[in-house]
């Protein structure tokens, strides 16, 4: 059964867009005991979906507010996306992490703040969810288009990402030395691959 099957059978209440449901299904597949973190869970329906979609899954959770709807194998952890201290405690306890998920502020710089002290803590996966949700931008194919601030940011973050993974001939760095195995977009989602 498909994740967004799931969490429609179970009236799962999780904010989640149905095409990241697809995404997640692909990447949760390659895992039989799949480590899961999500930054940002707000009233933590999206842990109690990955915990009962994912029966053998190590699920954890982190957000500013507390969480009340846990489910009894999810651990969880009250502190700030942008609080590196708080961020290397919960991952030298609970890491290291198949899956890293940050739905959390959506904002530029907390989100790279977590990127750089969470990335050293993922084997697989570091996903971004609606790292444009605060931009208007008009289609690329619009005369008018310009990039908002915000969305600029994290397309920036991006493009560094593809920059660092394109290896020119006689470039100083030696093919394979990125962290980075790949990045996919997706419309609202980022998917890095770490290597």
């Amino acid at each position: 059964m498909s994740l967004q099957s799931f969490k429609q059978l179970t009236n799962n209440k999780a904010d989640k867009n149905l095409h990241y449901l697809d995404i997640y299904d692909r990447l949760f597949s390659e895992f039989s005991f799949p480590s899961i973190l999500e930054i940002g869970v707000w009233q933590g329906e999206s842990l109690r979906l990955w915990a009962e979609y994912l029966p053998t899954a190590k699920v954890v959770g982190i957000d500013n507010n507390f969480c009340t709807h846990l489910h009894p194998r999810v651990k969880f952890y009250q502190g700030n996306q942008s609080d590196v201290s708080f961020l290397e405690d919960v991952a030298k306890k609970e890491g290291p992490f198949d899956i890293v998920i940050d739905d959390a502020s959506h904002r530029s710089g907390a989100t790279l703040v977590s990127l750089r002290t969470i990335f050293p803590y993922v084997k697989k996966y570091y996903v971004i969810e609606d790292w444009a949700c605060y931009t208007e931008c008009s289609s690329i194919f619009d005369n008018n288009y310009q990039p908002q601030k915000n969305s600029e940011y994290l397309l920036d973050l991006a493009k560094n990402i593809m920059e660092e993974l394109a290896i020119w001939r006689g470039s100083a760095r030696k093919f394979g030395s990125s962290k980075f195995e790949k990045i996919e977009i997706y419309e609202n989602l980022l998917v890095i691959t770490k290597r």
